[in-house]
């Protein structure tokens, strides 16, 4: 929030695909996304809706890496997170369509992460959720 409340284009998302949970009692862990990023799916259930998260996924990184945005116009607009519109792309299995030539993903808000941001530790305690800045 401080990033995208000076001014810094920030993208957040939120991962919560069941396929990746090893532990059920711990649910989604921290970093399992990273595997999904990669493509590397040695640990989730490689299921067809695994791989097109996970082709979509690294499509949004390699959009990211090259063009500071990880809009490339072949998934769903990632919306800016601004002071605004405190909104985050939400990866899993279960929140996207494949149809012949995209995935359509959840845009969810950002509310919880605002509870816990207006706490008085002021830290953000989940480990699922990331942000991207430029």
């Amino acid at each position: 929030r401080a990033a995208s409340n000076a001014g810094v284009q920030t993208y957040r998302y939120h991962f919560t695909d069941q396929n990746a949970v090893t532990t059920p009692s711990k649910g989604v862990e921290h970093a399992i996304d990273v595997q999904y990023v990669y493509g590397r799916m040695e640990l989730a259930s490689p299921n067809h809706a695994v791989r097109l998260l996970s082709e979509a996924m690294v499509d949004y990184w390699i959009s990211f890496a090259v063009s500071l945005t990880p809009n490339d116009g072949k998934e769903t607009i990632w919306p800016q997170y601004q002071p605004s519109q405190q909104v985050l792309l939400k990866f899993d299995t279960g929140s996207f369509v494949p149809n012949a030539t995209t995935q359509t993903f959840a845009i969810i808000p950002d509310g919880y992460h605002a509870q816990q941001m207006d706490s008085s530790t002021r830290s953000l305690v989940t480990s699922e959720s990331r942000t991207w800045t430029t």
